[in-house]
């Protein structure tokens, strides 16, 4: 079996000591598939670490994915196994012994957010929808109930230092300090919902049939497990938007617009998504400057400076 390129790449960006389980990973499948009762395909791009394999249990096509890390299939199994199909994949089986699922096989991912140039309102029908389904899977299903998506976004930003060549980005990364601040000191766990955590566009995948769970057509994969405002979800789509940005006559009014909409469209709060979606932006683009993509991250970066500097052009 091969595993796709990028599967192996990111896989070696989580260290040395995962080289072996990428020669495991077949063999891993291979005992699934026998368990199982499934007859293995291809590998396809997971748009993460874990390998994934198309197959078919009896005439049920279906994929196993196999995680190189305990906690990420850990916490896949705990959600996917309360939502129960509500949205997010389907979960046949599990194997704790070989960070194994069996999951439903599903269709193609989003290729835009609702916020990028080109994405049309059926996109964003499908992404509130979907994501207001995923926030009914019962809040006690987070891996990690104490981990506050602020303090999480907070230590990114601690941990990445600002480039050297945009070097008037610390105003960016002051407010977002900041942001992250409001968020912790507003925190009210009683509103909580279990939150994806990072819906980006391959993170949502058609369903093949229309069923109870998915009525939007789509579902969600890879959870992350965490606990929280829903704003926080919906401030990933302010996050993805970039190349709008780059051209707007003004990025202030074109994200206060995206906000205001996703607030009409899932009854949350504009401000509160603004504020995600700043915070969200800087550490995700200190992260990718510090780590595999830099010059995806300067734009991250640029254009949280747009957000604060209405001056820029």
């Amino acid at each position: 079996m091969s595993i796709p390129d990028a599967v192996r790449e990111r896989v070696a960006q989580l260290g040395p000591q995962y080289a072996g389980w990428l020669e495991r990973a077949p063999h891993l499948v291979a005992e699934c598939a026998e368990l199982w009762g499934v007859e293995v395909g291809y590998a396809v791009d997971s748009f993460s670490q874990a390998l994934v394999v198309r197959g078919r249990r009896g005439t049920e096509p279906v994929v196993i994915k196999v995680w190189p890390q305990q906690h990420r299939f850990v916490t896949e199994e705990r959600v996917l196994r309360a939502a129960e199909g509500r949205g997010y994949a389907l979960l046949l089986e599990a194997d704790a012994s070989r960070n194994a699922l069996l999951l439903e096989a599903l269709g193609e991912a989003l290729e835009l957010p609702p916020t990028e140039t080109g994405a049309d309102a059926h996109v964003l029908e499908v992404v509130t929808r979907t994501l207001m389904a995923a926030w009914t899977v019962p809040v006690s299903a987070a891996a990690a109930p104490d981990a506050h998506p602020a303090a999480v976004l907070r230590g990114l930003i601690e941990a990445n230092p600002p480039p050297v060549d945009v070097p008037d980005c610390q105003p960016a990364i002051e407010r977002a300090l900041l942001y992250a601040q409001h968020r912790l000191d507003d925190s009210r766990p009683e509103d909580d919902v279990l939150l994806h955590g990072d819906p980006v566009p391959s993170s949502f995948r058609q369903v093949r049939t229309l069923r109870p769970g998915a009525e939007s057509g789509h579902v969600l994969i890879s959870p992350h497990g965490l606990r929280g405002e829903r704003e926080c979800d919906l401030g990933v789509m302010i996050r993805e938007g970039t190349r709008p940005l780059l051209h707007a006559e003004d990025a202030v009014v074109l994200v206060r617009g995206w906000c205001a909409h996703l607030a009409e469209l899932t009854g949350a709060d504009a401000e509160l998504i603004w504020q995600w979606g700043y915070l969200q932006r800087v550490a995700h683009g200190l992260a990718l400057v510090n780590g595999p993509a830099p010059l995806s991250g300067r734009i991250y970066l640029q254009t949280a400076m747009a957000l604060i500097d209405r001056t820029r052009r």
